[in-house]
């Protein structure tokens, strides 16, 4: 049976032009969102946009978030140097994640 779990995601949506920088960045900076590493930033899309960013934990207290928050605009302001991320940009999503063996 599937199991339907919602969690918090804190990103920023990809716009066309950070599209074209995270195009344009080194294979080095590449494994900041490309990678497996639990630290790396994930690309998921929620609902028709494509959000760049990190998956937290039911109940995450308030000064956590925002310490996820200012890493990810940590992270892009270094692999994407030429981005202006406004703190407006990143914010809280839900996302739907629907695991199990549904032919069961």
């Amino acid at each position: 049976m599937d199991e339907v779990k919602t969690c918090p995601f804190i990103g920023i949506k990809i716009t066309n032009s950070l599209q074209q920088q995270l195009d344009e960045c080194s294979d080095i900076n590449k494994r900041y969102f490309e990678g497996k590493e639990p630290q790396s930033l994930q690309i998921v899309t929620i609902g028709k946009e494509e959000i760049l960013g990190r998956e937290v934990e039911q109940g995450v207290p308030i000064g956590s978030l925002e310490d996820v928050a200012q890493n990810i605009r940590s992270i892009l302001s270094k692999i994407c140097p030429k981005y202006n991320i406004a703190d407006s940009e990143v914010k809280v999503y839900t996302r739907t994640i629907i695991t199990g063996d549904r032919w069961r």
